[in-house]
């Protein structure tokens, strides 16, 4: 008998991964039929893909700089944007696969990654299949996540989509239950940090609202509010290999930062012009979830789960913080930080997670237990792909394009978006008309056996006088080393390279007249200490994990 239903629980769960993949693929479509579809931000994730895949292929890890971008002096992008699984695509480019198709291919993994991370948090807080897998479908046929992949092309924030539920399953534990389970916040919060730094201060404000609507209970136990500090600073300490360099750069030099519109709120939407213009709703909820997700409102009370109605209760706060209302204009003007997410309509993705939660939920609890469980699927599936639906007619006619993608990081080199990561000084215009030359402030300077691999310059020099400086076509980011070697060897010169006021890479060369000058991008003291900080908090978390499974095992055995 409990043979039997082991597998009939098997059977049930093969079921469930099966619809979801189906459900997933589904989304997929439109991409992977397409030769290409231009988003908001392709060109700039494919550069970051293409040249992350030239950096590994030069020797480099991490690559902190993109090599070729910039008409090769090299664009610090690794060094304020966290990549780490866009080298996953790059990997992919290394195997000799297409550019458009390693896109496709990395896109869709993370797409079916973020499917199951939402059925596999749902499941553990709610404690049942049927409704992590109703959530799950709703999340994958989200109306701002399909706009993400295919109208944005906004592949840090899509990413986003992976750790949101592993997030709220963290804040779940802290707040309503294994407290000691803060790891897990920590693994979400780390995936968010390390995908889109924007969106950490979007899904920072979806934890406070969720702690706030729990305050009673962690009034009642303020070892929820302690533990949940140490994941805040565990996830500090885990992400220390990215937040080092951005800090260390951000405050060592000045940078192009995007001059952004001072008021989020200009970038609101009218909450009528959702029925009105299919523009403005392809950046919203969509209908299914700004609608449906009311049923909640109609769970009996004691059917209601107090951890999702804090969800809902969030979700309904965060779309209404999208829209233009007095609120919004209040807090764009009073609260300017705020203003730093540019875009009102980005809380979208928190609304997204915390409404599918609620709406999966709700359909299962108002559901009549004769309803055959495959009909609801169906029926949800149906009703659901209608945000895919207007979305694939939307990008028909605006996005759909024939792009020649070869020899990418040559032809489309500038495509930073706006460049917001460039020095202080530095122009894009000055950096294509200079070319990749090597000049000196010594008239009689003469140069041979250049080798440019990337951020690595070998080059044979001479110079007339001492106190001479040559510059080299690399843009200048705190952590560029050199080391001059005399003609005849006796000298060794090694050191930091400076910048000139176009922030290009400049090499004092001393009392070094004639000799070989290397030049690479070599990081920084502090940049190395990020990186052992980082790997020593991973194994901490490893070690903590392990420790403490051991010691629920044994009391199980006890």
């Amino acid at each position: 008998m409990t043979n039997e239903r082991n597998i009939n629980k098997k059977e049930s769960q093969l079921y469930i991964y099966i619809i979801l993949i189906i459900a997933t693929g589904i989304t997929l479509l439109p991409m992977l039929l397409s030769k290409s579809i231009r988003g908001d931000d392709y060109f700039f994730h494919l550069l970051r893909i293409e040249d992350i895949k030239n950096g590994l292929s030069y020797g480099h890890f991490q690559v902190s700089i993109m090599p070729e971008s910039l008409y090769g002096y090299g664009y610090g992008n690794g060094l304020f944007y966290p990549d780490l699984l866009l080298y996953i695509a790059a990997t992919i480019r290394l195997f000799g696969v297409s550019l458009f198709n390693s896109y496709k291919i990395f896109m869709s993994i993370c797409t079916l990654i973020a499917t199951f991370t939402m059925y596999f948090s749902a499941r553990r807080i709610l404690k049942s299949n049927n409704k992590a897998l109703y959530i799950s479908i709703f999340y994958v046929f989200a109306q701002y996540k399909i706009t993400d992949l295919y109208v944005r092309a906004a592949v840090g924030e899509y990413l986003a989509f992976i750790f949101l539920p592993i997030v709220i399953l963290g804040v779940y534990e802290l707040v309503c239950k294994d407290y000691k389970k803060w790891y897990i916040l920590t693994i979400g919060m780390s995936g968010i940090i390390l995908s889109h730094l924007l969106s950490v201060f979007i899904v920072s404000i979806m934890c406070a609202l969720l702690y706030i609507l729990n305050i009673g209970k962690l009034i009642k136990e303020p070892k929820r509010i302690v533990y949940s500090i140490i994941a805040a600073i565990t996830t500090v300490l885990l992400t220390s290999y990215t937040l080092v360099p951005l800090l260390e750069q951000m405050i060592s030099s000045k940078f192009s930062v995007q001059e952004v519109d001072p008021f989020a709120y200009n970038r609101s939407i009218v909450f009528k012009e959702l029925f009105t213009s299919d523009k403005v709703m392809i950046y919203s909820l969509g209908y299914i979830l700004l609608f449906l997700s009311l049923i909640y409102i109609f769970v009996p009370l004691k059917k209601k789960n107090r951890f999702v109605t804090t969800c809902f209760i969030a979700g309904v706060i965060s779309f209404a913080l999208t829209l233009k209302t007095p609120l919004l204009h209040s807090i764009c003007n009073n609260i300017s930080i705020y203003n730093n997410i540019q875009f009102a309509w980005r809380l979208n993705l928190i609304a997204t997670p915390l409404l599918a939660i609620a709406l999966g939920y709700a359909v299962d609890a108002l559901m009549p237990n004769k309803i055959n469980k495959t009909i609801v699927v169906i029926l949800i599936s149906i009703i659901s792909i209608i945000p895919l639906m207007t979305t694939v007619k939307y990008i028909k006619e605006n996005r759909f394009k024939n792009i020649d993608l070869t020899n990418f990081s040559q032809k489309h080199s500038a495509s930073i978006g706006a460049g917001e990561y460039m020095p202080e000084g530095a122009s894009k215009n000055k950096l294509k008309k200079r070319g990749p030359i090597v000049t000196s402030n010594d008239k009689q300077f003469k140069y041979n056996n250049y080798n440019k691999k990337g951020t690595l310059i070998n080059l044979d020099y001479k110079v007339s006088k001492d106190g001479s400086y040559i510059e080299l076509p690399l843009l200048y980011y705190k952590g560029y080393t050199f080391e001059i070697t005399s003609k005849n060897g006796s000298d060794i010169e090694k050191g930091q390279a400076t910048h000139g006021k176009d922030m290009l890479v400049r090499v004092n060369l001393g009392n070094i007249k004639e000799g070989h000058l290397k030049v690479d991008y070599t990081g920084t003291t502090l940049m190395k200490v990020g990186d052992i900080v980082t790997i020593i908090t991973l194994i901490f978390i490893i070690v903590y994990i392990i420790k403490r499974n051991k010691y629920q095992d044994t009391r199980k055995c006890i």
